[in-house]
């Protein structure tokens, strides 16, 4: 009520115009109506003495002078010049009386904030979705490897002109001690318009996909002696395969476990990289190799491939249509060791990194056989100590569906002959005559070599 006099004393009216106002109109204006401000009326009564009429007139009852003293008391202070105790209504408690009088202008102007955010969220996300890395696709024939985002998009391509001319093509997260960052690891095999052949190459997938990281080949001066005196040049080598696996537990990632195969000859190299491009690990083998398959457990990678030290007529079965025995072996891999000799199993006790080395016997396999692949093992059977071994049969007389068995083996190069598993088509194949039985075949030594009349390539 004093407020209500003291701004018409300032004012020269009341706060509100309630004539010809009937009493519940006049009641539900005082109650929900601002009065207008004391300085739009008068200029001179702006600030402390419109924030002293307006803190008597609040409506809210907590934010009024409590008594007749504390508004005596604040007049005193303004006309002492100190500070007074009203203060002018934030621009928040302004806003929240207009929303309080406007609720359906403010429920559409909420309604359009929401529909605008979630249209700037929805454009974001796909913006997101469609730059962010998701997947590395490698082309079936290995001429295209694309960089596709989580909605398929394609960030990048590399293309190669030769047929299998990728080798390799694979997205690798890298810990958060190697920067955090995504790789792009491209394994290429030799394409003269590729100035990156024969090289492992990473990519970062913030940076420039056409200027790798790092990359890795076959130098000259790495090469055995003996293959310089033949006039073997590192330019000749290049990616066969690789894969991935946690062979160094002390270093951050995983590691690449690359093969190097020389052009035209049987030379090859194998290798392990960690994520930085660093060469933990190398030893030569003559004949190539075809698939990997890493025992955790027993810390050995077991290869499959061909063995070219000899030909099977040099180890007097010349009725062998093959050149070239089929093996399996394992390496026991040691952080930093550089092997100087080819492995085979003449040399499979060098310190101990060749722990065995096995052939597909008996030597006719290597006709039957024409595919050898490690596989993982099946559920229930320890992976960590055991692999599987998948044998195919796809000649001239094979049906589409594949003929094939695979083996068990254990971390000792032996096989688990009661766990052998036939494909059903090897099975009809063999009742019908058209598949030889698969008991007569098993793992074993190499047999001796007794001419050296020719030698391999």
């Amino acid at each position: 009520s004093l407020g209500v006099v003291l701004y018409e004393l300032l004012c020269g009216q009341l706060p509100y115009d309630l004539h010809d106002t009937a009493l519940p109109h006049a009641t539900r204006m005082i109650q929900e109506c601002d009065p207008p401000r004391p300085s739009t009326i008068h200029k001179s009564l702006k600030g402390d003495v419109e924030a002293i009429v307006l803190k008597a007139l609040e409506k809210d009852r907590e934010k009024r002078y409590q008594s007749a003293i504390d508004l005596g008391r604040d007049i005193r202070r303004y006309l002492q010049g100190e500070p007074i105790e009203a203060r002018a209504p934030s621009r928040w408690s302004l806003a929240m009386r207009w929303v309080a009088k406007h609720p359906i202008a403010t429920t559409s102007v909420a309604c359009l904030i929401i529909a605008l955010l979630t249209v700037s969220l929805t454009i974001w996300s796909v913006w997101q979705f469609n730059s962010r890395p998701h997947k590395i696709w490698l082309s079936d024939d290995g001429r295209t490897a694309r960089l596709l985002s989580a909605i398929g998009g394609v960030l990048h391509t590399w293309e190669s002109d030769a047929e299998g001319g990728i080798a390799f093509a694979k997205l690798v997260e890298r810990p958060a001690e190697l920067g955090g960052s995504r790789l792009v690891l491209l394994g290429f095999r030799h394409d003269r318009t590729n100035p990156l052949s024969g090289s492992l190459c990473a990519f970062d997938v913030d940076g420039d996909f056409t200027t790798p990281l790092w990359s890795r080949r076959v130098q000259t001066e790495d090469i055995l002696p003996e293959l310089l005196d033949r006039d073997f040049t590192g330019e000749q080598f290049s990616v066969q395969w690789c894969t991935m696996a946690d062979i160094f537990p002390e270093r951050s990632g995983d590691e690449i476990v690359v093969t190097y195969k020389h052009g035209p000859y049987s030379a090859c190299v194998i290798r392990i990289y960690d994520l930085r491009g660093n060469c933990c690990f190398e030893v030569w083998q003559d004949g190539g190799v075809g698939s990997c398959y890493w025992m955790s457990d027993a810390k050995l990678l077991v290869f499959t491939g061909l063995d070219a030290t000899a030909y099977w007529d040099e180890r007097n079965h010349p009725e062998v249509k093959e050149a070239y025995p089929r093996i399996v072996f394992a390496v026991h891999p040691e952080p930093g060791h550089l092997g100087r000799r080819w492995i085979n199993d003449s040399s499979s006790d060098e310190k101990g990194i060749v722990r065995w080395f096995r052939c597909i016997l008996p030597p006719a396999a290597s006709d039957v056989f024409s595919h050898l692949e490690l596989i993982s093992p099946l559920p229930g059977e320890d992976r960590g100590r055991f692999v599987r071994l998948r044998l195919q049969i796809d000649g001239p007389n094979a049906p589409d569906m594949p003929r094939d068995m695979s083996w068990l083996i254990d971390e000792t190069g032996v096989e688990v002959r009661s766990v052998r598993v036939l494909a059903d088509s090897y099975k009809r194949a063999n009742a019908a005559g058209q598949a030889p039985d698969p008991d007569i075949f098993y793992l074993g030594d190499l047999p001796p070599i007794v001419s050296t009349e020719s030698q391999p390539d």
